[in-house]
């Protein structure tokens, strides 16, 4: 019924309100979670971007979960361009490079990664979690390694990724 309604709404504003009354709850629930992130009321731009989008919405190509696709769409017609995506940015050196002398890296990774373990293991981090990481690092895959230990490959990715934050916070100390 929904989605007679919104094909409806392109052209009937009566149909339109109808449908914004429904979607009206998730707009609220919208307008909390934004307002929760950015310290601000963001209600008042979601029905804006809502009554927009209920008016355009491409109900032939999205016919299912109307109610669902509607907030979803309204959501991201309110959200900043400049919120949807981080942004990063590239710090150009300020100084001109001499290609003629390039000098050659003082380690490769694979030494630089021995030593981070080398590290590791005198500030404490389990053997398990080294040896793991040293044999990803040597070209293991997981699935490989899930085997060998007799666990699933999910089990070898949460410890990797447990494995891998002890690391970073060595790294971080000694930086």
């Amino acid at each position: 019924m929904l989605g007679a309604l919104v094909r409806l709404a392109g052209t009937d504003e009566l149909a339109a309100r109808v449908v914004l009354q429904r979607v009206m709850p998730g707009i609220a629930t919208l307008g909390r979670r934004a307002s929760f992130r950015a310290g601000l009321s963001a209600t008042d731009d979601l029905l804006a971007a809502a009554w927009t989008v209920i008016r355009t919405y491409p109900i032939d190509r999205r016919p299912h979960y109307v109610a669902a696709g509607l907030l979803r769409s309204i959501g991201y017609a309110a959200a900043d361009p400049m919120d949807r995506r981080v942004a990063t940015f590239v710090t150009r050196p300020t100084t001109a490079f001499d290609l003629t002398a390039a000098a050659e890296p003082e380690q490769n990774a694979s030494e630089e990664l021995a030593d981070l373990l080398a590290l590791a293991t005198s500030a404490g981090v389990a053997a398990d979690d080294v040896d793991l990481l040293r044999r990803l690092g040597q070209g293991m895959s997981t699935l490989q390694l899930a085997a060998e230990r007799q666990v699933s490959d999910r089990t070898i990715r949460n410890h990797r990724a447990a494995a891998a934050h002890r690391l970073r916070t060595v790294a971080r100390s000694v930086a």
